[in-house]
């Protein structure tokens, strides 16, 4: 007796389960990748912004003791009158104010302690 053919369905069948597989795979596969560059991206946006707003509060810092300076020079020049009600020295007192905050500027940055290979220890500034 003659057999018939074999069904094609059961073939065909497993053929699309393949092949929805893989594409499941890829998808998956995608999507975890596009996760990845989103983690990425966001983590490099925080740090971003994070150094721009160290960079604001340095320019704002830096602005403050300008400022500062200058009112205490102004002070400085404002409150020395000599004995004809002139100020004396404005100059100076102008000069010595400035030199006084930048000392105390430079004594308030930040430093850094680092040993040498010696064994003994230098400061440094940042």
């Amino acid at each position: 007796p003659i057999q018939p053919p074999p069904d094609p369905r059961p073939a065909e069948i497993a053929a699309k389960s393949q092949a929805e597989q893989a594409k499941m795979q890829a998808d998956a596969a995608h999507q975890q990748m596009k996760l990845k560059a989103e983690l990425t991206f966001e983590q490099q946006k925080f740090e971003l912004e994070k150094q721009l707003k160290l960079l604001d509060m340095q320019i704002a810092a830096e602005k403050h003791r300008h400022d500062m300076t200058l009112s205490a020079v102004r002070a400085a020049g404002d409150s020395a009158p000599g004995p004809d009600g002139q100020p004396t020295n404005a100059g100076a007192h102008t000069a010595l104010v400035a030199s006084l905050m930048d000392t105390m500027h430079r004594m308030s940055a930040p430093k850094r302690a680092r040993k040498l290979p010696d064994g003994s220890w230098v400061t440094e500034h940042i």
